[in-house]
């Protein structure tokens, strides 16, 4: 996986004085912080009301208070999912660069958080193809949108150059069902 974990989690270790408990306390407000982002997508979308339900169906849900208690890779993955979400309507209502761009640079952040941030990102570019419907503005678009993974991720290949391509081994296997 890609160092974002872990440039995130010196954060709360620093604040807690490299004591373990402040990761179980960036986890929780990650989850609070995710119950926040439902709510104003779902404002955007719907109405305040409807947006209010669904973030209390999300707090109170068991797998989410379960894994918003362990600091763990996916634990911010949530998030990038609602940002990246929330840029992409912005995108398809406004068409402004700004939030094309906002796309994938959420999705690379949660690329590096767990491999199966990348069947989001297919699905990315499947919606992107069906909306745009006009091949050559989609091709550059998503040149655009691959140039920006690439300079998150970049660090990642360095890494795995030098180390014989242990992760693209790892993301292959994953994906392939051999892991």
């Amino acid at each position: 996986m890609g160092p974002l974990y872990f440039y995130l989690i010196t954060i709360p270790l620093l604040i807690f004085k490299m004591n373990p408990i402040g990761l179980a306390y960036f986890a929780s407000l990650l989850g609070v912080a995710a119950v926040f982002l439902i709510y104003l997508l779902g404002k955007e979308l719907f109405t305040a009301k409807i947006a209010l339900f669904a973030a209390f169906l999300y707090g109170v849900s068991n797998t989410v208070i379960v894994y918003s208690r362990t600091a763990w890779n996916p634990s911010p993955v949530p998030i990038l999912t609602i940002l990246t979400i929330y840029a992409l309507i912005k995108y398809l209502k406004t068409k402004s660069e700004k939030w094309y761009l906002s796309i994938w640079f959420f999705a690379a952040l949660g690329g590096q958080l767990h491999y199966t941030y990348f069947y989001f990102i297919a699905a990315l570019v499947i919606v992107l193809f069906f909306y745009q419907r006009n091949f050559p503005k989609w091709t550059k678009g998503i040149i655009k949108g691959a140039i920006v993974l690439f300079l998150i991720n970049s660090s990642l290949l360095i890494f795995d150059l030098r180390h014989n391509f242990i992760t693209s081994k790892a993301f292959i296997a994953f994906i392939s069902g051999d892991k």
